[in-house]
């Protein structure tokens, strides 16, 4: 499972779940979770600070282009944090999904 988060330094929302998913990479990693972040900072510094702040352990990435960035358009992004699962065939299982959500079908589908 590969779970595709889009966040930025200023989004509260997206800051609260870092807690969440640090535990699911620490936890499930091992049995093929995969985390990719994609912040929509406009600032590298703001970014680069909010990661070594919340701890986050999983690879980050930056389209410092916002939501002008290709990937913010080609995917949609509205309002942030939004999430992407995709199961091992890269297909999407499921889009903007609560912490909870993820957990369930983290436990459901990983061993």
């Amino acid at each position: 499972l590969t779970l595709v988060v889009f966040w930025a330094s200023w989004c509260r929302p997206c800051r609260a779940e870092h807690p969440d998913f640090n535990r699911f990479y620490k936890s499930y990693k091992a049995n093929g979770l995969q985390i990719v972040s994609i912040s929509l900072d406009k600032s590298k510094e703001a970014w680069m600070k909010a990661i070594a702040k919340d701890h986050l352990i999983w690879p980050q990435l930056i389209d410092l282009k916002n939501f002008e960035g290709e990937l913010a358009k080609h995917y949609g992004i509205g309002p942030l944090p939004s999430n992407f699962l995709l199961d091992q065939d890269r297909k999407i299982i499921g889009i903007d999904l609560s912490v909870r959500e993820i957990e369930d079908l983290i436990g459901r589908l990983l061993p």
